[in-house]
């Protein structure tokens, strides 16, 4: 939320705000919906909805997807934040390596010992391997062989890969439900250091969208939002003191008459 008060605060087409760092979510506005009862004082006006859409769980996930969803300590629930966000891409990536280690197709079995290790491979060690670096000299293992370099490298831009067209497919999907035929400029403010800094990432994301939308991807704006939750929260802050401030105004008002 803080993100898209950042942005929408200088630029009033942004509707939607992104997290694509460490964890992932997204939230837009929307018109508050009368209840049956009919009791919902706020009904007609816009209101923020905190997608919480780390929880989508509709993807289908492959053998090492499984298998890092049972290291963790909520097995089961948070599918997409598995799958895109930097808090597991790195531990994903470790889990895909072991297994064409087991298979006999990557390094030698003496190099177990490092990618058993859990959280040996972090989302940094993928951005500089996908930049040129040595993935296996980097982890602790100095003396791979070109071809298992490159394989490491494809992994983890297949990996990243993966995640940013995730993360565009779901960022396409909450602008379809806002304007299905994307009639007006649709800003979104992403903060995150996957989308920031991982190379490529960006590029990946807009690639789905021209996809989806072909010349209409046009529409869409995909902007960097640094620190967006520290300054949207601020603004948030500032914002409702000066409506509180406005609130009481009348009450003093009528205070300082009756004297």
């Amino acid at each position: 939320m803080g993100t898209l008060a950042t942005k929408s605060y200088v630029d009033p087409s942004c509707d939607m705000g992104v997290i694509l760092g460490t964890g992932t979510n997204a939230c837009y506005p929307e018109r508050a919906v009368l209840p049956a009862n009919g009791r919902f004082p706020n009904s007609g006006r816009e209101m923020i909805i905190n997608l919480e859409w780390g929880n989508f769980d509709k993807l289908d996930t492959s053998a090492c997807d499984q298998a890092l969803d049972r290291l963790t300590f909520n097995p089961g629930r948070q599918r997409m934040e598995k799958m895109v966000s930097g808090m597991y891409i790195g531990e994903l990536t470790r889990l895909i390596l072991l297994d064409m280690t087991e298979r006999g197709m990557l390094l030698h079995k003496n190099c177990w010992p490092v990618l058993v290790h859990e959280h040996s491979v972090s989302p940094e060690q993928m951005s500089l391997t996908v930049q040129g670096e040595d993935f296996f000299a980097a982890i602790g293992i100095p003396d791979a062989s070109d071809p298992d370099r490159d394989a490491a490298a494809h992994v983890c831009r297949i990996v990243s890969k993966r995640s940013a067209r995730l993360a565009g497919a779901a960022l396409a999907a909450v602008v379809t439900w806002m304007d299905a035929n994307l009639e007006k400029m649709h800003t979104i403010a992403i903060d995150g250091s996957l989308f920031e800094k991982y190379p490529g990432y960006s590029e990946n994301m807009r690639c789905v969208l021209e996809e989806l939308f072909a010349c209409r991807a046009d529409r869409i704006a995909l902007c960097t939002t640094s620190d967006g939750s520290g300054i949207g929260a601020a603004i948030i802050a500032a914002v409702a003191s000066s409506k509180q401030e406005q609130e009481h105004k009348p009450a003093r008002q009528r205070t300082r008459k009756n004297r």
